[in-house]
Order: structure tokens, then sequence, then C-alpha cells
């Protein structure tokens, strides 16, 4: 865990209760959800996003569609509460997260979150072709494996095969590239 100075008291505090109660959940002394039994254990409200009732649905499947389900709506105005566009500072994304997971459904919610974001989305896609020694080889292997192909193949560990990118929208290195220009991770 990585330990860090807040700013003001408040954010002090707030640190220190959320360490308390990861303390307790190590320590197996904390509250549990009486519903489910004492094996489940009960999430603070404050970072906690009730959408019992709603229905329930496939992420990637329904940002697909072109819907935008009531239970991710919420999850994104709670998130990124008095976001107005991007004219947030830095540190407005910086303090924070969402997480999921499967890869498939952080990449719907970027889709989301990216159409909140005036302008239109530049698309950047990754090499389409099997690298060979020559061009014969490339055309005699490269209809075993055809780019829509490709492009359907996700590892783990990997990024997607498209980037879509829009001015304001916070990106995330995952390694360096200049750290004298502040590209660093």
């Amino acid at each position: 865990m990585r330990v860090q100075t807040a700013q003001d008291q408040d954010t002090t505090q707030a640190v220190q209760g959320f360490a308390d109660y990861l303390v307790r959940v190590g320590d197996i002394s904390h509250a549990t959800c009486t519903e489910l039994g004492s094996d489940y254990v009960k999430i603070p409200s404050d970072i906690f996003l009730d959408v019992s009732g709603l229905e329930t649905y496939v992420v990637n499947e329904a940002v697909e569609q072109g819907t935008a389900p009531e239970r991710l709506s919420r999850l994104i105005e709670k998130v990124y509460s008095g976001f107005d566009g991007g004219n947030q500072p830095d540190s407005y994304f910086a303090d924070r997260i969402t997480l999921t997971p499967k890869n498939a459904d952080v990449l719907a919610i970027n889709d989301m979150f990216l159409d909140k974001l005036p302008g239109d989305a530049e698309e950047y896609r990754c090499v389409e072709c099997l690298d060979g020694d020559d061009e014969l080889e490339r055309q005699e292997h490269g209809d075993l494996y055809p780019p829509e192909f490709l492009n359907t193949i996700s590892l783990s560990g990997m990024p997607p095969h498209t980037l879509k990118l829009k001015v304001g929208a916070p990106v995330m290195l995952i390694r360096n590239l200049n750290t004298k220009e502040g590209l660093c991770n």
C-alpha cells in the first residue's frame, strides 16, 4: 500500500479512517454483512454505491448497443461527481478511480466517459500485419491471420487494439516515455 501525505485535515481523517477499516478487515474484527453471513465483509457506505433494485446487464454489451445502463450511469456520476466536461484540474482525476474485474468493463466505462468530453475522439490502431522476413512470406501467412481476426485478440497485460483519445481525457502511462517532459508512470 502506498503511503501518502494528506493535504488537509479532512483528507487526513478520511485516509486514517480507511486505513483503520483495512486493519480491521485484516484482523477479522470488521463488521460483517448479516444478510449474507459472517464470511462477507460489510463495506462502509461512503465507499459503496447501492444499486439494488436496478436491472443487471453485461457492461460491454450494453455500451455496444448504445444504452447507458442506470447502474453504470450512477457509478460514473458518483465517481466523477462535479465533472463539467473537461475543465477540471489535474488533481481531480488523481483522486478518483474505478476498479472492475474485467478489462472489457474498463473499456466500456472509458468509452462512456469519453462521450462526456467535448470534441471528437481520435482513434489510434495497432499494427495490423504480421512481421516476416520478406514480402512473399508476409503475403503467404497474412491470409491465415486477417487483420479482423488479429484485432479481436485481447491479451492480459497488453493494451487493446484501438486507443481512443480526446483532449482533456486523463491518460495513465504504464511505462516511462520521456521523464524530462513528464511523460512517466
